[in-house]
């Protein structure tokens, strides 16, 4: 928590000694880490986004290795700080677990008692693979990507990371 709190602190500090990129990027993940405001949030990820694009244009060569670092934190961030109850963590953990209770429906149908981690992951890799191919149906059904709530009643907010979520939740 002592991370963000020059940050949070006094803005004009963090804004001085920090390029606009830097400072958008921790201040966004210490609202998020404090449960703070989701409006200062969206305007930190914008201001975010903003300047990242210069900030890739300045540095090219050196965004070689500073981007995968960044994904890796934004990667944290969404996962809530590997909080086992944030809702994001909690839907690809239930996929995991209907990935398994269908492993193990397929083990019982073929028969067998074991399957090897190579077996294991191959078999993972294909209902993935099957997945994605009905999401991407040439004929334009598109019903297994969207969620199956009703549109009016999505929080504004968040209805993009909710559907992302549910499409995540049902791979």
């Amino acid at each position: 928590m002592l991370l963000f709190n020059s940050f949070l602190a006094n803005e004009e500090i963090a804004s001085q000694r920090y390029p606009v990129v830097e400072a958008a990027f921790v201040k966004a993940a210490a609202i998020q880490f404090t449960r703070g405001s989701i409006e200062t949030y969206t305007e930190l990820v914008e201001q975010f986004l903003f300047a990242l694009d210069r900030h890739i244009g300045r540095v090219t060569a050196k965004f070689r290795v500073q981007g995968p670092e960044l994904a890796s934190a934004i990667c944290a961030t969404l996962f809530d700080f590997g909080n086992v109850d944030s809702y994001l963590w909690k839907a690809f953990s239930s996929y995991e677990a209907q990935l398994q209770a269908a492993l193990e429906n397929q083990k019982v149908s073929t028969g067998q008692t074991t399957i090897s981690a190579d077996q294991e992951a191959n078999w993972k890799e294909e209902q993935r693979r099957a997945y994605f191919r009905s999401v991407n149906d040439p004929t334009g059904n598109r019903k297994a990507v969207y969620s199956t709530r009703d549109s009016m009643t999505r929080d504004a907010t968040f209805s993009g990371a909710q559907d992302a979520v549910a499409h995540a939740s049902h791979l």
